[in-house]
């Protein structure tokens, strides 16, 4: 625990030595600030700073001191700040970050469907692999889940490859379990209202699969991200509606789309189907 930064006291004999353990909790209170949630704002006073200098070892006469090898250290991080940006800012001009207009004709065609029910996620990951293979625009992260959220096509290079190729336009694209999500809530949100174009592909969205468990029922998740500001999310009930989620997830470019995807089997509903609404990101 010392290793730690904790501060130990040790009671030898504590069943019995009474007189030592009083001691130990006197000598534990006193340090009125440290550890406790005053410590995050209130001033420490004279007392504990001179209490924290004692323990780092530092002169406690020495006040507004900056260590000579610290302030090297940083002292050019301006200069360094202003160079690092202007690359950045020079490779950003280089690159012309613009979709290609006819990316539509990748979006696969009712007849590219050779079943007539299974996952939406993996209607996705046909959908998916059809775009990335053509376009070479997309960055995926999908951490240890690939296998389960299908988020990988032929010819894909993976980010730890010294070597990573990628073109401009570049679109970033999140994945991992509906559930997951609730962990990321709040950098979904942040790229929200900035208008970030990004899509999040949430797998296992299954809140009717009950033989799964906690992690396949994320039933609360629907109406915290649907209620997000400038959130587009779709819940998708066959293939062909995840195909329109993809054209309009990718034509969305001031605003992230959640694209909520099944783990069981879905059946593919008529075109002449009563949800016409659902549709009309088709047409």
């Amino acid at each position: 625990m010392s290793a730690c930064g904790w501060n130990v006291i040790v009671v030898f004999d504590g069943v019995s030595n009474v007189k030592a353990t009083v001691y130990a909790l006197a000598d534990a209170r006193a340090k009125k600030i440290e550890g406790q949630a005053p410590a995050h704002g209130a001033p420490l006073g004279e007392e504990g700073v001179a209490s924290v200098k004692r323990r780092f070892g530092m002169n406690l006469d020495e006040h507004f001191k900056v260590d000579h090898d610290f302030n090297k250290y940083f002292h050019d991080v301006p200069v360094r700040g202003s160079e690092y940006e202007a690359q950045f800012e020079q490779k950003f001009r280089a690159m012309d970050c613009k979709m290609v207009d006819d990316w539509h004709k990748y979006i696969p065609l009712k007849e590219d469907f050779a079943m007539d029910k299974f996952p939406s996620r993996k209607a996705a990951a046909h959908i998916f692999a059809t775009l990335a293979k053509n376009l070479n625009t997309f960055t995926v992260g999908t951490v240890d889940l690939r296998p389960a959220v299908n988020m990988s096509w032929e010819g894909h290079e993976a980010f730890q490859d010294p070597d990573l190729r990628t073109v401009c336009g570049l679109s970033g694209v999140t994945s991992g379990f509906f559930m997951f999500y609730v962990y990321g809530a709040a950098g979904v949100r942040m790229g929200a209202i900035q208008s970030l174009q990004a899509i999040h592909i949430a797998t296992h969205d299954s809140i009717a699969l009950r033989d799964d468990g906690p992690a396949h029922q994320p039933i609360e998740l629907l109406a915290l991200f649907r209620a997000m500001p400038n959130l587009l999310h779709i819940r998708l009930c066959d293939w062909e509606e995840t195909c329109g989620a993809f054209t309009v997830a990718l034509g969305a470019k001031t605003t992230p789309t959640m694209i909520s995807l099944s783990r069981h089997a879905l059946t593919q509903y008529p075109q002449q189907d009563i949800r016409i609404p659902a549709r009309r990101v088709m047409e």
